[in-house]
């Protein structure tokens, strides 16, 4: 192994530790009104003061009702799950990435 004198191992290799992103919660939420749209569900979650980092409808073209992907920043995440911040009968539950809504989400993250 190569000796070093000066500074740290890190430094004399040029090693540098990962940014941090923001943590993230991923949420989806389901049982809306057919007709919800992105812009609804943005200008609800705002209202609520919720701080919404992106959005997708994953509702299928056949259901009843509308559901969405929603991203929040961590700090939302205790009022995420009161139970006083949502209207009745609204689903919500984890949203767990698969390759494709890892790829979708970057590309609405950019925008």
């Amino acid at each position: 192994m190569k000796e070093i004198t000066k500074g740290t191992i890190s430094q004399a290799m040029g090693i540098r530790a990962a940014k941090m992103r923001p943590s993230r919660r991923h949420i989806s939420i389901g049982r809306l009104e057919k007709s919800t749209t992105e812009e609804d569900m943005k200008e609800m979650c705002t209202s609520l003061g919720l701080q919404l980092t992106a959005i997708k409808s994953i509702s299928n073209e056949d259901s009843q009702s509308g559901s969405f992907h929603c991203v929040f920043s961590e700090e939302d995440s205790k009022m995420l799950t009161h139970p006083n911040t949502w209207p009745m009968n609204l689903i919500l539950s984890r949203f767990y990435l698969n390759e494709r809504a890892r790829e979708s989400l970057k590309t609405l993250s950019n925008n």
